[in-house]
Formats: structure tokens, sequence, C-alpha cells
């Protein structure tokens, strides 16, 4: 059997067309026909229908034979018909974070990473390298309308030739909102659930190459829902606040605050720039308001980092929630969390945000966390200092005789302004546990101690008065003398904090407290 040549035809572009036996190849006469050659598999794969011409072309026989002469002028037109087929199989977001304009607030820019999938159809038996790829997609939440929409050009792409992923990255792209109720409303679903999903449709366009050369395959239709982990309002400790600092008073009634807070991300939406965030600080039972918490800028790290944010705040007490309030000072520095919701929604109905498109997920957003008391290394008391007991007075103490013991105390100031106890009517028991049966004595003092900020003081003198059991001070005396035993104090006191805010009869309890002799008294 011969060798039969053709030239195939489509529209502008040539093709050589060799068939011999089984076997088949189809290429571009010129270098310059690939932009073509790419328009015209692009519309195949697209399912258009294309009239193609093939005729014979004695210019490409190398060794004529009698069948040339018979096809000689042979010339024949067919409509090509081109298959339907998803090329783009699956869509995954790797990575997206928002980021709001810090001048426009109503524009929104994205950076993230994507996973396509992409593949042939199985009657096209091509080896392609994909090089670089343009999409342009609209995004449509809840089958509404056109939420954003993305324009990303020519992105460099990483193709793996085996399971046929395509990871690409952009960075800063324009996220162009369509429809601000749509987009609220999807921010809403993000912030407030556990899960959101999103429909993307558009065109992509991919830049591959192939033996014959580098074509762009253009108008690949992407259409894929793509279902998002939601923030679910941080609940379950996915934001916990570390610490909680006093920084100074700004009147006789609110305290200035620094608090250092810790966010995990559950979800591959992060936050680049989300404007000023205001968060009402309530007492979780009550949802009495105690201060307010102002993070500004609002970010968020990509899933499997921890956001570490240093927010600004108040603390303020006022006639409506001046027992809560006391409470809540009384548990910290008694070494007690408080449990506290952070409500987005303020005091005065307003919503903090600085961002409109986000006025609807702040509204509602309710955040269920704990403020740590002062327990470790940022407790008030670190330790008690008994004076030195001599044979006479430990011979004495069984006996009765012992009225009174000299102590001190060693305090360290766990906050950023000036704190000032005015005041304190304690009672001291032995062992971790505040037990009636194991008192030891009390204390009542109006001496002024005045601690600075981060200071660590040991105070003067002060008489304890014994009220203890014979028991009770038997059992107290060998762990004592041999430094290890442990005091539990309750009662009141009355402080100063930054010279301004004054809390009276404040409610103090600490447990499990050092208990030393000291010779230096």
């Amino acid at each position: 059997m011969g060798e039969l040549n053709f030239v195939f035809c489509s529209k502008s572009f040539l093709y050589y067309y060799y068939y011999y036996y089984y076997f088949s190849l189809l290429a571009p006469l010129h270098e310059t026909d690939l932009p073509v050659v790419g328009k015209f598999f692009s519309a195949y794969l697209n399912g258009q229908t294309q009239l193609v011409k093939l005729f014979h072309d004695r210019s490409f026989e190398r060794n004529a034979i009698p069948m040339d002469l018979t096809t000689s002028g042979i010339t024949m037109k067919a409509n090509l018909e081109g298959i339907k087929t998803n090329i783009i199989r699956q869509v995954d977001v790797l990575n997206f974070g928002i980021e709001f304009d810090s001048i426009d607030e109503n524009k929104v820019y994205a950076t993230g990473r994507l996973s396509v999938l992409f593949a042939l159809p199985s009657n096209v038996h091509m080896t392609f390298k994909a090089l670089t790829t343009s999409i342009n997609f609209t995004m449509h939440f809840n089958d509404g309308p056109s939420m954003s929409q993305m324009i990303l050009h020519d992105l460099p792409v990483e193709h793996n030739q085996i399971t046929n992923e395509l990871l690409m990255s952009f960075n800063k792209q324009e996220l162009i909102v369509l429809n601000d109720a749509s987009f609220e409303e999807f921010a809403a679903n993000l912030v407030l659930t556990s899960s959101v999903s999103v429909t993307i449709e558009g065109l992509a366009a991919a830049l591959t190459n192939i033996c014959i050369g580098n074509i762009t395959l253009s108008d690949i239709p992407v259409h894929d829902t793509l279902h998002l982990v939601g923030y679910n309002q941080f609940n379950n400790e996915l934001l916990n606040i570390d610490n909680i600092d006093l920084t100074g008073a700004l009147s006789s009634h609110e305290l200035a605050l620094r608090v250092k807070t810790k966010i995990i991300n559950p979800s591959v939406v992060n936050i680049i720039n989300g404007g000023r965030l205001s968060l009402d600080l309530c007492e979780v039972s009550s949802g009495i308001s105690l201060g307010s918490v102002i993070i500004d800028p609002f970010y968020l790290e990509p899933q499997g980092s921890n956001t570490i944010l240093n927010a600004e705040g108040t603390f303020r007490i006022t006639d409506e929630n001046s027992a809560v309030a006391q409470q809540f000072v009384s548990r910290m520095i008694s070494g007690i969390d408080n449990n506290v919701e952070l409500r987005g929604r303020l005091p005065n109905n307003s919503v903090g945000t600085s961002i409109p498109l986000l006025s609807m997920a702040i509204a509602d957003l309710r955040i269920h966390t704990r403020v740590p008391g002062l327990y470790g290394e940022r407790a008030l008391v670190r330790e008690i200092l008994l004076k030195k007991l001599s044979a006479v007075q430990m011979a004495g103490i069984p006996l009765g005789l012992v009225k009174t013991l000299s102590s001190r105390i060693r305090l360290k100031n766990p906050f950023g302004t000036v704190l000032t106890i005015t005041g304190m009517n304690i009672r001291a028991y032995f062992g971790a546990a505040i037990d009636e049966n194991q008192q030891v004595g009390t204390v009542t003092d109006n001496s002024r101690i005045t601690i600075g900020a981060y200071e660590e003081i040991v105070t003067p003198n002060i008489d304890v008065k014994i009220t203890a059991k014979l028991s009770t001070m038997v059992s107290l005396l060998p762990p004592l003398l041999a430094g290890t035993s442990r005091l539990s104090l309750s009662g009141f006191i009355n402080v100063i904090i930054g010279n301004q805010l004054t809390l009276n009869q404040l409610p103090l309890t600490l447990l499990n407290v050092a208990s030393i002799q000291d010779g230096s008294i």
C-alpha cells in the first residue's frame, strides 16, 4: 500500500496530514500557524463545529507512485464536530487571603494559591506541559447574583504531568465586588458558621507546550463549587486571650488595657487586612458590658499558623456594672479565670467594624473565651515570709503563750501601672485550701503599700494575730521549719489602680502560697 499526502485546511491555516497504514501525523506547515492551531483545538474541545477541507498536495511527495496521479486534485470538505468535555475537572483553594484597602474600604484584594485538576478527553492523545494560565471568573453565593469577580493574567503554573494538577499563585489581585449584599452575606456565613460554599464560573486560558511548539488553549470553561471551612465565631478555643494587662487609669472609673490574643485559623481563607475591629467585652453569664477590646488592624494568618494580636482596650466600672466588674477584678487577682463574651455589636448598638462589607458578619459575632487569672509568674502574692521562731517561741506556741507572728509578704505587680494597697483584712489557713478548722491567724493592716509597674517588693513587717487551734499550730511547725509549708489566704483588700481608680473591700482568695521562715525579720 502506498503513501497518501494531504493538506488539511481550516480557515487561515494549513496542516500537513500524512497517512501510512495506521499511522497519522497532524502538524502545522509553519510555526506562525501555532496561534491558530490553539484556536482550532480550543474550539474543538468546546464542542464547536468547524468547516475543514482536505486536499492532496503533491509538493510533499518524496517518491511519486501511480496512485498520486489518481488522487491528484482531490479535495474534500466536511464539518468537524467538536466534543463537549470538562477540561478543568476540579478547583481547590489552598489559600485565599482577603485584604481590604486601607484608604478605600470598599476596594478588596486577594492573595492566594489554587489547585486545578486539568485533563484532556480520552480520545485526545497529546502530551503537554502547561506554562502559564489566565482565569476570568465570577463567584456566586447561595445561588444568588454574581457576588464578585477576579481576572488573573498569565500566572506561572507548576504542572504535575503525572496527576495533571496545576498549582498557581497570585498576589494582591483585585477582587471586584459586584453585589454588596451578596458579599456581606458570604462574609457573615464565613465568620459565623462552620462551613460556606461558593460557586465559581468563568473561562480560562492556558499556554501549553506540546511536541510541535507552544499553543494557547482558550475559552476553557471553569465551573465548580468550593466548600470552605468557616470560622464558626472562633469558638471551641480557636480564640484565646493569653493576657490582659492594666496599663493605666484613664479616670476614676476607667482603666486602659493591653490585650494579647492568640487565634487559630481553621479555614483556607485568611484576612490580610480586616480594618479596625471593636468588640464589647462582656461577662458571659449576665451579658453585662465591662469594656471594649480594639484590634487595629485586624488580621488572620493563613491556616495552620497562630495569629498573635496585641489589642488595646478599656475596662469601665459604672453604676450598672459595679458588682460584676469588682467580681471580675477579684477573680483575676485571686488567680481564677473569667469567662467572657466578645460581641461585635457595641453597647450603643453600632457595629464594631470600619469595613462596611463586614458589617453583617461583625454585628452578630459573639466569641466565647476566657480571661486568665493571675497565677504562676503573674501571681500578685509570691511568698509569705514568717519571722524565724526562737526556741522559746516554739515552746510557747503549743501553750498559747505566743499571740502574734511577725511576717512580710513578697508581692509582684503584674500590671503596667502602679498599684497601691491601702488596707487589708485577711485570714490565713494552713494548707492548700480554705478550711476553717485549719485557720492560723488574721491580719488587719491599714498601712499604705505602693508597688510600681511590674515591680516586685517585700512589704514592711505585718503582724499576724494567731487564732489557730493547738492541733493546727502543731501541724504547721514541722513544714514551716523545713521550708515547705503552704498557706491559703481569704479576705478583703483596698486597692488603688493607676493612682485614680479605687476598689474598696475587694474580695481576695489565694490558695497554696509558699511560706518560709525569714531570719532577717
